[in-house]
């Protein structure tokens, strides 16, 4: 049930997008930008991914700094598990730091650490099938989107609280799927006005955390 459900997100969140969300907000609310980025940006994350064995550790950064001519260098470093990795992409801002050329950057680059640890990355504080859900949206409590299918699945995404990271306050967005009236949480992630990546990302699979990064160190936002 949960990998089909997690499958049509996208799907799902654009037909709410085409239906007008959830109505008009009675105050201006924050609203995200995401992947908005500049030169002179910096962020550094802390990433957990448990699996049947254990727990695996590690970090990734990604610093942003002027190439000229409207470009910037993209710095990713990381480290998982005890390997580690860095490369160097140089273009616009929208080319170098979108989950496509982070996973063709990664898998070009001859280490075997950057492609689990990006993809990761790529599903989480990236996260597009959320993104496009609150892009341009007022972070306002209660705002999202809810939907029942004939077959008793169940969906919803919502801010539901606050939220604060590396002392930069955020709302806090949550998945919740299930199917004959019940529903478990699948993601929690806190997004900032402030920030163009999400501060921090938890999602959940039978229960149980399978992926935690969290905003350790930032700089420029």
């Amino acid at each position: 049930m949960r990998k089909p459900l997690l499958c049509t997100v996208a799907g799902v969140l654009a037909l709410g997008l085409a239906a007008g969300g959830c109505g008009k907000e009675k105050e201006p609310a924050e609203r995200w930008l995401p992947f908005q980025f500049r030169a002179g940006q910096y962020f550094k994350y802390s990433l957990a991914l448990s699996e049947e064995g254990g727990t695996k550790k590690g970090w990734f950064s990604l610093e942003l700094k002027p190439a000229g001519a409207g470009q910037v260098e993209a710095i990713w470093e990381g480290e998982l598990d005890g390997g580690r990795f860095s490369f160097r992409q140089t273009g616009p801002t929208e080319t170098v730091a979108n989950p496509a050329s982070i996973m063709i950057a990664a898998a070009t680059s001859g280490s075997p650490v950057a492609v689990p640890l990006l993809t990761v990355a790529s599903s989480t504080v990236f996260a597009p099938w959320y993104a496009s859900a609150f892009a341009d949206h007022p972070l306002a409590a209660g705002s999202g989107w809810e939907f029942r299918q004939p077959d008793g699945t169940y969906m919803s995404v919502k801010v539901v609280d606050r939220c604060r990271e590396v002392g930069l306050p955020g709302s806090l967005v949550r998945l919740e799927a299930g199917e004959g009236g019940r529903s478990e949480t699948v993601m929690e992630s806190c997004i900032s006005g402030r920030s163009p990546l999400a501060l921090s990302t938890r999602i959940r699979e039978q229960g149980r955390l399978r992926y935690e990064v969290v905003l350790q160190e930032q700089r420029g936002l």
